[in-house]
C-alpha cells in the first residue's frame, strides 16, 4: 500500500457513507499519522478520543520514553498496578516554582505545592556571600524556600557572620514573605559582644534586626525563630540582608549558614 513517489496521503475508511464522515485514520504525505483527524501535526495524533494500553496477560503495559540516543538505550516508563477503581489525574495549568512538587486533592486534581504538614525543608549557604557599601536589603543567594498559600510555617535561621577587617558596616537582617502573610519571628543579632544580643520582633517583610561593627573575635552570629502564616498568595520565604551602615569593608554571611522551615498547618 503506498502512493509511490507522489506526496499523497493514505486514508483508511470503515462503514458506508462518504470519506468526510467515515475516515478513521490517515497517514499524510509527510508520514504523520492521524486517528480521528485528517491533518495530524505530530508523528501520531489522536482527536476526540482516549489512548488505552491494554493487556490480557496480567501484566500492565508501559508508556516508555527513551533517553537521548547518544546516552544509551535506557528509558523511563509509567505503568499501572492493581486498582479498585479508575484513576484520572488532571495536571495543573502552569508550571510551579523551584522546589515544589505535585500533590493531589484526593480526587485526582494535581497542583504544585511545597512540603506537607510536619515536613521540614532546609537550605544552607554553599558559599560565602559579601555585601560592600550597601544598606539596601537584598535576597540571599541561597536561603529561599517555596511555600503554599494559607500554610503556616515555623521558621528557623542561623547565620554565621564575619568581615575582612573592622566590619564597620555591621549587618541588618529581615525575613521576606509572600504578600498578605502574617509574620511573627524573633531575631537576635550579636556581632560585637559575647554577652549582648540585639533582639527585634520581625512582624513584616519590612522589619529588620541590626547591629553595627562586626567584631570577628566575638563569634558574630544571628538567630531567628518564629511563625509565618502565609495568606492567599503562595511564594517563597527568604532571608534578606544588607549592611546596617554603608562601608567599604565587606559584611559577609558564611557557609554553612542555613534557613529551615517546617509546615505546621
Amino acid at each position: 500500500i503506498g502512493t509511490g513517489t507522489a506526496a499523497k496521503s493514505v486514508a483508511f475508511l470503515t462503514g458506508g457513507g462518504t470519506q468526510s464522515t467515515n475516515e478513521r485514520m490517515r497517514i499524510d504525505g509527510n508520514g504523520l499519522v492521524g486517528i480521528g483527524t485528517n491533518a495530524p501535526g505530530q508523528k501520531l495524533e489522536t482527536m476526540n478520543g482516549n489512548v488505552l494500553l491494554n493487556n490480557n496477560n496480567n501484566t500492565s503495559a508501559e508508556l516508555r520514553v527513551a533517553e537521548p540516543s547518544t546516552s544509551g538505550t535506557n528509558y523511563t516508563a509509567f505503568k499501572a498496578q492493581a486498582q479498585a477503581a479508575n484513576v484520572t489525574y488532571t495536571l495543573p495549568n502552569a508550571d510551579g516554582i523551584n522546589g515544589q512538587s505535585l500533590s493531589t486533592d484526593g480526587s485526582g486534581n494535581l497542583s504544585w505545592s511545597s512540603a506537607g504538614v510536619g515536613v521540614a525543608q532546609m537550605v544552607r549557604k554553599t558559599a560565602d556571600e559579601s555585601v560592600i557599601s550597601s544598606t539596601v536589603l537584598q535576597d540571599d543567594d541561597h536561603l529561599s524556600i517555596p511555600v503554599v498559600a494559607n500554610g503556616v510555617y515555623q521558621v528557623e535561621v542561623l547565620l554565621k557572620i564575619t568581615s575582612s577587617s573592622g566590619g564597620g558596616g555591621g549587618i541588618k537582617v529581615a525575613i521576606n514573605t509572600p504578600a498578605g502573610s502574617t509574620v511573627n519571628v524573633l531575631s537576635e543579632v550579636n556581632i560585637n559582644d559575647n554577652h549582648h544580643w540585639t533582639r527585634a520582633w520581625l512582624t513584616s517583610s519590612a522589619s529588620v534586626c541590626a547591629e553595627n561593627t562586626i567584631d570577628i573575635t566575638k563569634s558574630p552570629a544571628a538567630l531567628m525563630n518564629g511563625i509565618v502564616t502565609v495568606g492567599a498568595t503562595a511564594g517563597v520565604i527568604k532571608l534578606q540582608w544588607a549592611q546596617n551602615s554603608s562601608n567599604t569593608d565587606p559584611s559577609t554571611l558564611v557557609a554553612p549558614s542555613f534557613l529551615k522551615i517546617t509546615r505546621i498547618q
